[in-house]
């Protein structure tokens, strides 16, 4: 995948979201989108989206961890969701183990997991 010009608003938007959820206040969110817009001016022009997304995203750890001691701004979310997940293991299983093409209906459950997040 190369990065194109849509890349540009989905990562400032990533980096928004990610402020957002973490309760940034004004001045760490305009800090953290202002390294974000840093690092893509400055970016290689072959480098790809993910790993732009990997450097953004700790660049957003080290601001987030160093301006309000939160690492991890998903920590909270990811923990409800994998303990709604976890009551449905049971059922899940039993679904797949019951299909006729098991790994299409193991990856169809695991995209929906990833679509809801």
């Amino acid at each position: 995948m190369k990065f194109s010009l849509e890349c540009y608003p989905c990562l400032l938007k990533m980096a928004l979201n990610t402020a957002r959820v973490a309760g940034l206040d004004t001045l760490h969110t305009k800090n953290l989108l202002d390294m974000v817009m840093s690092f893509l001016i400055e970016k290689e022009p072959d480098i790809t989206p993910p790993h732009i997304v990997s450097h953004m995203y700790t660049y957003i750890q080290n601001e987030l961890h160093t301006g309000t001691d939160i690492f991890d701004p998903y920590k909270e979310i990811k923990a409800h969701t994998n303990s709604i997940s976890l009551r449905y293991e049971t059922m899940l299983f039993d679904l797949v183990a019951a299909s006729s093409d098991k790994l299409r209906t193991a990856m169809s459950f695991a995209a929906c997991s990833v679509v809801r997040m």
